[in-house]
């Protein structure tokens, strides 16, 4: 999570920069049994461990920064 804030902050310190890309994997989901979409990020079913609840925190303070005006921020979401 940290290291998206950092990169983040950087990112906002480039005024020519007008996208910011974020690749992440697809397990933020956690313990969710229900039919989870892309925008559903929050919820308190908890997670299997530390990793998939770190995606999830950053890819919800991503989008968070998004809407507050950040501009572009793309989540590409892969599969390890």
């Amino acid at each position: 999570m940290l290291g998206t804030e950092r990169m983040l902050a950087l990112a906002r310190t480039l005024p020519k920069l007008v996208r910011f890309d974020a690749v992440s994997t697809a397990y933020v989901a956690g313990l969710r049994t229900d039919l989870v979409h892309e925008a559903d990020l929050v919820h308190d079913a908890g997670f299997h461990n530390t990793y998939e609840q770190t995606k999830n925190e950053s890819e919800t303070f991503l989008v968070a920064e998004a809407v507050g005006g950040f501009g572009i921020i793309d989540l590409v979401k892969v599969l390890v």
